[in-house]
């Protein structure tokens, strides 16, 4: 699951942020398909903005998605492009486009607020 604290952080979140928009590694552009604001821009690529979709996925399921890809799709797997602290981070950044101000709850297996909209 990710990592005490980085729901909130704000360096974070900027930093996967950056990686999401392909700023900071031009291999990786998360954007490309599932648009700068969440919203795709490709056909079948998951919408971060829909929370209902967000909540029924838990923190650790887009680590894996994100690490091994979707088969029979365009989602490729980022483990060779990513390390899993980047994927975290990237992961971090993500929830705000539709689940601003909440993180995954292993205990309670539920996404809940973090105390505030990060």
């Amino acid at each position: 699951h990710m990592p005490q604290g980085w729901w909130t952080d704000q360096e974070i979140l900027k930093e996967g942020r950056e990686i999401y928009l392909g700023q900071k590694r031009p291999d990786v552009n998360c954007a490309q398909c599932h648009g700068k604001n969440g919203k795709p821009v490709r056909g079948s690529a998951r919408d971060f903005r829909n929370v209902s979709a967000m909540k029924e996925t838990t923190d650790s399921y887009l680590m894996w998605r994100i690490a091994e890809g979707v088969p029979y799709s365009a989602m490729g797997y980022f483990k060779n492009r990513l390390s899993q602290e980047e994927i975290w981070k990237v992961i971090a950044y993500l929830t705000t486009l539709g689940l601003d101000g909440m993180q995954y709850d292993p205990g309670t297996k539920s996404w809940v607020s973090t105390g505030g909209a990060s």
